[in-house]
Order: structure tokens, then C-alpha cells, then sequence
């Protein structure tokens, strides 16, 4: 494990963000109908995937206190780890609440669910940043 950087500890946001981009490329190119549900329901899903990456990486942080991430600008611990489920549980239940607006609505609004991920991936980066001037 590289003391320095640590970035086996990012995977799950690099996962993340890998994923709203390809929604975001796919929602530009398949404009249709129903592209709203499927954008939405894929969001929800890469959320989930989201949890299960970094319920992995809890199996490896259960030897640190802290891990210090890209020499110190980044922090993990259990109470970091705790707050980024809170803030994917959070997002996720906005996602399933948006379902039934998205419906009352009859524009195609692909962009919300994604603006949302984007959104969700800012707040994680905040809350595993180690001072002020990493964020």
C-alpha cells in the first residue's frame, strides 16, 4: 500500500463518477421518451454500487484510525465513512422522491437525476477532505 496516496481508498468515488459521466453521454445520445426512469433507476443503482465498494474498503480501514489520502489533502475514518452512507441514503431517497415529479412533469428531464449524482459526489469529496484548504 502506497503510504503517500492511498488511492485504493477513492475507488468508490472514481466508480461514481465514472458512471454519471457515461449517464450523461447516454442521456445525450438516446434522447427519447422513457430516458428519464432508466437515468433515474441507473443513478439509484450506482449509488447502491457506491455502498458495496466502500463497504469493502471498510474491511481494509478496520486497521487504521485515519487514513490520510493524496498525502493529506483526503481523510477516511469510520465516522467519515458513516457520514458519506448518510449522504448517498440521502440522495437516494431524493432520487426515489423525484420519481413522481418526473412523472407530473411531460418535459424529459434526463439531467436532473445527474445533477443530483454530481451534486452527491461534491458533498463526498467535502466530507472526506482533511482542512479548509482542501476543499
Amino acid at each position: 500500500m502506497n503510504i503517500l496516496f492511498n488511492f485504493e481508498f477513492l475507488i468508490a468515488e472514481i466508480y461514481v463518477s465514472l458512471c454519471f459521466l457515461l449517464l450523461l453521454v447516454y442521456g445525450s445520445f438516446y434522447y427519447g421518451k422513457n430516458i428519464q426512469y432508466s437515468i433515474i433507476y441507473s443513478s439509484i443503482f450506482s449509488f447502491i454500487g457506491y455502498i458495496f465498494i466502500n463497504l469493502e474498503m471498510q474491511s481494509i480501514l478496520k486497521y487504521y484510525k485515519i487514513v490520510n489520502i493524496l498525502g493529506g489533502v483526503l481523510a477516511n475514518s469510520f465516522f467519515i465513512s458513516f457520514i458519506k452512507f448518510f449522504i448517498i441514503f440521502l440522495s437516494i431517497i431524493c432520487l426515489i422522491i423525484s420519481v413522481s415529479f418526473i412523472k407530473n412533469q411531460n418535459n424529459i428531464m434526463f439531467e436532473y437525476p445527474i445533477l443530483i449524482g454530481f451534486a452527491s459526489i461534491g458533498m463526498l469529496l467535502v466530507a472526506s477532505s482533511n482542512d479548509f484548504l482542501s476543499l
